[in-house]
C-alpha cells in the first residue's frame, strides 16, 4: 500500500486473501515473535501455522 494513502484498518486488507469484516476498520496490534520479529495481523495465529506446514 501507498504509505502516504493508506486505506482504514489493515493496510493490506485489499490484497490478503484472509481479510474479514474486523480487517477493513480495524487496524490489527503489533505482537512480539521470537527472534525479534513481530506481526501486526488479525489472523496471525492462523497465518502462523499454514507458513509452519
Amino acid at each position: 500500500p501507498n504509505p502516504a494513502r493508506l486505506p482504514t484498518g489493515c493496510p493490506f486488507h485489499l490484497r490478503c486473501p484472509r481479510a474479514t469484516d474486523e480487517c477493513l476498520v480495524t487496524l490489527p496490534p503489533l505482537r512480539a515473535l521470537p527472534a525479534n520479529r513481530a506481526s501486526a495481523c488479525h489472523h496471525h495465529e492462523e497465518v502462523l501455522g499454514a507458513a509452519q506446514r
